[in-house]
């Protein structure tokens, strides 16, 4: 709710337009600079990878180009497919004559690329093209790079794909292979891998490494493993990688990226975006400092204000701008012409509540006063001297205190010793209905402050309506210390008796005073409620109820709760106005 409040005011209002407007540009910004950076990097990964993919595409036509010849092998040449009913050597070497020019033709035009052979299986024996690259002997070729071992055995043993390219570990090179066979005889067309990652293209600080079905080939050290997305360029860990794929072969680029690779602009808007910032945030520590700060202030004296808890003193700001100074001081004024009525408001309540008070103890006094000639007429009637004096005495001590000037409270235990000495008043003259009057309270509570005569009433009121002739009276007072609302301490007080207990209609009643009905019949009960609630307020409660019929006082209750701290102020208060 105050934020919605704030949000309404002129300076709220002004706060959010700032931030609004910093949250749009530095959003328009971002996305600019995000399209702007987006837009470099798609080019940058596309002239990444535009170079792999040209390259693999020409390795693929010049190996369809192979596949091509193979399947006319295969399938149309007469004289490959003669070559599968020899039964020798000789003969085989013999009738391969013609062929072996036209493989080396075919051989030539890969540029060294390829290298072609005859296998026959059931022979076991390995024909080459009758000449190469630097016009060597193709099966020498083969035998000067140790490839013809690896590759007869991979023929021989016959497990090799027949419908793709795969690929023949030969020593320190892997071939990759493809073969067309008829009956017998193979053609068998290899191409060592090293040469064509060694003619890829490079760049500056970039490492081309080639893939097998996505296993690393010659053991080239690369910053991590295949990237997951296969013939993509990307951007990993730091590095530009680039990929071309064909045919189970990936040819992977890793470039490093080093600070600014992606050029001046993203560096250009970074700045910019941080000046932008950098201009917002100094204007808006100016409007804090010169304007919201300011208007903060006086709207929270203000709010101090309106809860009563501000003094002129808590003004003694010093404002930067001239028109929050003039505020400021006319504020300081009114407040100080506030303070005064405020107090002049004050001293004429406690006036107002002293009286009342004087008037409440005033109708006390004579009610306790004619009791007390009452008894002593009483005395006089049945007591020997000597009895008659010892309740002369107590009704000394009795009447001291009921004529005295008392202060608003009094102590717990003052009061509790002149309970006892009224019990002790009644018992010198009437022997005939003795009563027991016991205290069950610490020595650290008789301490506490309460209003005068408040246990009083309520221990003269078990003695006039609770006494039975069939047993004694027994009264019993107790306090303690309980925890109320919010924590605040209650100092709990309680008078029982073993009487007959309340009437159910004056329990009704007794239990209504609060609300300020049921009591013109009762005045001690009645001056009693409305003395502590004017001292307490709402923090004062008593209740009135019968105690249980198994409990050693079943009679009248009364409990009274009272602030145990709110008495003791009350009484530093007194104090002081005394």
């Amino acid at each position: 709710m105050r934020k919605d409040r704030q949000a309404g005011t002129v300076r709220g209002r002004l706060l959010l337009l700032t931030l609004a407007l910093l949250a749009a540009f530095s959003l328009l910004l971002a996305v600019y600079g995000s399209v702007m950076v987006g837009d470099l990097r798609e080019r940058m990964l596309l002239e990444a990878e535009e170079p792999l993919q040209s390259y693999m595409q020409e390795f693929h036509n010049r190996k369809e180009s192979m596949e091509q010849y193979l399947s006319y092998l295969a399938v149309t040449n007469d004289a490959f497919q003669s070559l599968s009913a020899q039964s020798s050597r000789e003969a085989l070497y013999l009738a391969s004559d013609a062929l072996q020019n036209e493989l080396a033709a075919m051989a030539g035009m890969s540029g060294g690329e390829y290298l072609i052979v005859l296998y026959h299986r059931g022979l076991d024996f390995m024909l080459a093209a009758r000449q190469s690259v630097n016009l060597k002997d193709e099966l020498a070729l083969l035998e000067e790079r140790n490839f013809r071992q690896a590759l007869q055995a991979e023929l021989r043993q016959g497990d090799y794909p027949a419908d793709r390219w795969f690929c023949v570990q030969a020593g320190n090179e892997v071939l990759y292979v493809r073969v067309a066979q008829y009956k017998q005889i193979l053609c068998c067309v290899a191409c060592p891998l090293s040469s064509l990652l060694a003619a890829a293209p490079v760049g500056a600080d970039a490492v081309t490494a080639l893939y097998y079905e996505g296993q690393p080939l010659f053991g080239v050290q690369t910053p991590f493993e295949l990237p997951d997305t296969p013939g993509q360029a990307a951007f990993q860990d730091g590095y530009l990688v680039a990929q071309a794929s064909e045919d189970g072969l990936t040819l992977v680029r890793f470039t490093s990226q080093p600070a600014g690779s992606t050029g001046a602009l993203p560096l250009l808007l970074i700045a910019l975006a941080v000046a932008v910032l950098l201009i917002f945030v100094l204007g808006v520590v100016y409007l804090w400092n010169g304007f919201y700060r300011p208007v903060a202030r006086l709207a929270a004296t203000m709010e101090r204000l309106q809860n009563s808890s501000l003094t002129p003193d808590a003004l003694d700001h010093v404002y930067s701008g001239a028109e929050f100074r003039q505020m400021n001081a006319a504020l300081k004024n009114l407040l100080s012409q506030i303070t005064e009525w405020k107090v002049k408001v004050y001293e004429k309540e406690l006036e107002r509540r002293d009286a009342q008070l004087q008037y409440l103890r005033s109708q006390i006094r004579p009610h306790f006063y004619l009791n007390c000639l009452k008894n002593l007429y009483a005395m006089a009637q049945v007591s020997t001297p000597e009895k008659m004096q010892e309740s002369i005495r107590y009704l000394s001590v009795h009447m001291r205190y009921i004529f005295s000037d008392h202060a608003q409270l009094t102590t717990l235990g003052k009061e509790l010793e002149l309970c006892q000495n009224y019990v002790a008043l009644f018992s010198s003259m009437n022997a005939t209905y003795p009563i027991q009057c016991s205290v069950e309270v610490e020595s650290a509570l008789r301490e506490k402050t309460i209003p005068p005569v408040t246990l009083l009433s309520l221990v003269e009121n078990c003695v006039k309506y609770s006494i039975r002739q069939d047993r004694p009276l027994k009264i019993l007072l107790t306090a303690c210390l309980l925890e109320g609302e919010e924590g605040a301490p209650l100092l709990n007080t309680s008078v029982r008796d073993n009487g007959s207990g309340f009437a159910p209609e004056w329990l009704d009643r007794f239990n209504h005073l609060e609300s300020g009905a049921g009591g013109e019949d009762h005045v001690g009960m009645t001056n009693l409620v409305r003395r502590c609630r004017e001292l307490y307020g709402e923090a004062f409660h008593i209740a009135f109820y019968n105690g249980m019929e198994d409990d050693k006082y079943c009679g009248a209750c009364v409990d009274l709760f009272i602030p145990a701290e709110k008495g003791e102020s009350l009484q530093d208060e007194t104090a002081d106005r005394g």
